[in-house]
């Protein structure tokens, strides 16, 4: 792998313009080496023709650049700082099917004017992923919207830095089905007073100062109950509330209080929250790497029935591994400037994918790293970097830490766990059946076949096809043969 060639001048120019107005211009350089490229031209004309004949006449336009250095003298419109180049050369391997997966959102951004065509690797390790950096997520965007009911509680389950927050965020940018959403995160709250003034910043859009005053003078609950009112009102369709990170809270809140009041404490603070959406008519969804129910019921010792209606029929929404294509993977490396060479492109689509997003994001961060100190880094190297990233790194640490707390509270689930993770990471195209499972969690999981089952799907990169258990993300496989053998 090496790095782009910025010495490159020559090449195909498909430029979004706006006459008159060169601010409002965009455009997309595919630098050409020479006959070497051949080829990845010809693929992506193919798809980018495809794609243009369903878009506005006379929206784009082709050019050929003899010299970038002159592409101002082509059209009074272009200007070289609204121009992204890339070389067709970072294109080598891939078939038309993720070239247009690369190139679809790509010409919505340019359509729109925007620079930022390809999402990051390096602005995408460590923070929610928005705009460009939020990936093959439109599914699950669609079932989310799918689930909301203000009679019910939705519960949006997933390990730490899985994608939950930037789903949500997401999910109140683009509004599906005509919900309005609101997103809130209660991590950094201390009291109910604390969380309820971080709730009625997002819904009246007000200081923090103001909220805190309100909250104050009025109390959490009648602040919360009047903000989502208001809120309601103003919105056309449906009405979300999504509050991130709340047990998280609630253990925060409980921290100071003897433990025999974290039962009534944390159950004050949800019933409020389950009755002010019920009676205001805004869907209520709670994300968290622990689950609410879970959490009141096995830890606190909160006795199910005395839950609210709305949480007692909670509906899961379990974040499903990350299914995206060996396009998403070239697109960051697009992004970063990284162009796979020889080998390369067969290695990745072997080794990396983003089932586990923030553990191939974290390892492609590292790998443009090494390129970008050593100027390249050859495919006979590819596998060391990588077990070097995996024995070093950290972001399997939450997905180990659940596991061993389910560990201690039920006999025997370790080893059938090992067994089941041992035969679907033997290889990426490794497939156990669902009743061998349940058969070994059955056996060995204390009887609780059904909810290990379950545990398995929420907590690792595995999915569930039909009655067939799959293995999501190859580098987590290649994590677990490396320290489970």
């Amino acid at each position: 792998m090496r790095l782009r060639d910025e010495s490159l001048r020559t090449g195909r120019l498909l430029a979004a313009l706006c006459p008159g107005n060169p601010t409002r211009s965009c455009g997309l350089l595919l630098l050409v080496r020479g006959y070497e490229d051949v080829d990845s031209l010809a693929t992506v004309e193919a798809v980018l023709g495809r794609l243009l004949s369903v878009r506005p006449s006379g929206q784009f336009r082709w050019f050929d650049v003899a010299d970038f250095r002159r592409i101002a003298e082509l059209h009074p419109s272009l200007k070289p700082n609204r121009v992204v180049s890339v070389e067709l050369a970072e294109f080598a391997g891939l078939n038309e099917q993720d070239v247009e997966i690369i190139f679809r959102d790509a010409l919505e951004r340019a359509a729109a004017f925007e620079t930022t065509l390809f999402p990051s690797i390096g602005a995408a390790v460590g923070s929610a992923a928005e705009g460009v950096q939020f990936i093959a997520r439109a599914q699950e965007l669609d079932n989310l919207a799918a689930l909301l009911d203000p009679a019910r509680l939705v519960l949006v389950i997933a390990p730490r830095r899985t994608g939950k927050t930037s789903l949500l965020r997401e999910f109140t940018r683009r509004s599906p089905a005509g919900i309005t959403a609101v997103h809130v995160d209660i991590e950094s709250a201390f009291t109910v007073e604390e969380a309820a003034a971080a709730i009625a910043v997002e819904l009246a859009n007000v200081s923090l100062s103001t909220a805190i005053e309100r909250v104050t003078r009025r109390g959490a609950d009648t602040v919360i109950r009047r903000e989502l009112r208001a809120f309601r009102e103003r919105s056309s369709g449906r009405a979300a509330l999504f509050i991130d990170e709340l047990v998280y809270f609630l253990r925060t809140m409980t921290s100071e209080l003897p433990p025999t009041d974290h039962p009534a404490a944390s159950l004050e603070l949800v019933r409020m929250l389950a009755d002010a959406c019920r009676e205001t008519d805004v869907c209520l969804a709670v994300a968290g790497s622990i689950e609410l129910t879970e959490y009141l019921t096995d830890e606190l010792g909160i006795d199910p029935e005395t839950l609210p209606l709305s949480i007692r029929s909670a509906q899961r929404f379990a974040l499903p591994p990350l299914l995206a294509s060996n396009g998403h993977v070239r697109a960051l490396l697009i992004g970063a400037g990284i162009v796979p060479e020889g080998n390369d492109p067969a290695w990745l689509r072997e080794h990396v994918d983003l089932g586990m997003p923030l553990a191939a994001i974290a390892f492609l961060d590292q790998l443009a790293a090494q390129v970008r100190g050593r100027g390249a880094v050859h495919t006979n190297e590819l596998d060391d970097a990588l077990d070097d990233f995996l024995d070093r790194t950290a972001v399997f640490r939450d997905v180990m830490d659940r596991l061993q707390a389910r560990s201690l509270s039920y006999a025997g689930f370790r080893a059938a766990l090992a067994w089941v993770m041992g035969r679907l990471a033997d290889s990426p195209e490794a497939r156990i059946s669902v009743s061998d499972a349940l058969e070994r969690f059955g056996d060995l999981a204390g009887g609780f076949a059904e909810d290990s089952l379950r545990w398995l799907v929420e907590n690792l990169p595995v999915r569930r096809e039909g009655e067939t258990l799959v293995l999501a993300s190859r580098i987590f496989g290649r994590w677990w043969r490396r320290h489970h053998p």
